[in-house]
């Protein structure tokens, strides 16, 4: 609430600014001091305007969801029984609701409308993982909207250890409400997301396989 009250509050200001500079330029235009109709002849102006430079948003939908998991979408896991490590495709969801704490709602909400059309595109076509990678990856709008919000979610591990295990328990208390967690190979326990599957799943987002050289983060 404190995130959605501060970007109100900054749109007003915003509003309000680009209103004053209105009347600064009707006074530069005309010579003269404003009266009272002069002031609300420029406010019906300015309030019929259309706010083109204001950022434009989008609701949550299947293709952003195609366009967040493209870098790591060769490792998802569709097997109902699975390793420790796995990344399986039930954590999808809790995956994208740690993105939108980790950047906040609102910048997500923008880099949304930002990809509009790239994800329509997405949503209406059935990618491989290695075919959806590439498709975002060399898609000038997909590439700078995750640059973008990987940057966010970088500044976020400044304190690495202690957002690693936050995002390790966030996620697995999103799992809690999921139906369709695969099982532990060999065993009967349900998987959790943990260490193993972190490491895994950040290498496979931000290493380039091409020049690794690591095994572990």
């Amino acid at each position: 609430m404190k995130g959605r009250s501060s970007s109100s509050a900054s749109s007003v200001a915003n509003a309000i600014n680009a209103l004053e500079k209105a009347l600064i330029a009707e006074v530069k235009r005309t010579g003269k001091s404003l009266s009272a109709k002069d002031i609300q002849v420029v406010v019906r102006k300015f309030k019929s305007k259309p706010s083109s430079s204001a950022p434009q948003g989008a609701p949550a939908s299947p293709g952003f969801t195609q366009l967040l998991i493209a870098p790591f979408a060769d490792v998802i896991d569709d097997a109902v029984e699975v390793s420790r490590e796995a990344v399986p495709r039930a954590m999808v969801p809790a995956y994208e609701a740690a993105i939108d704490m980790l950047c906040g709602e609102e910048t997500v909400y923008k880099c949304r409308g930002r990809c509009k059309s790239l994800t329509a595109h997405l949503q209406s076509q059935s990618y491989t993982a290695s075919g959806l990678k590439e498709k975002v990856i060399h898609d000038t709008t997909g590439f700078k909207v995750l640059t973008y919000i990987f940057s966010k979610v970088v500044m976020k591990f400044e304190d690495f250890e202690n957002r690693r295990d936050w995002m390790i328990r966030f996620v697995n208390e999103q799992l809690r409400e999921a139906d369709d967690i695969p099982t532990l190979s060999r065993r009967d326990d349900a998987w959790t997301f943990g260490e193993d599957s972190f490491v895994k799943l950040f290498r496979a987002i931000l290493v380039d396989p091409a020049t690794d050289t690591q095994n572990e983060l």
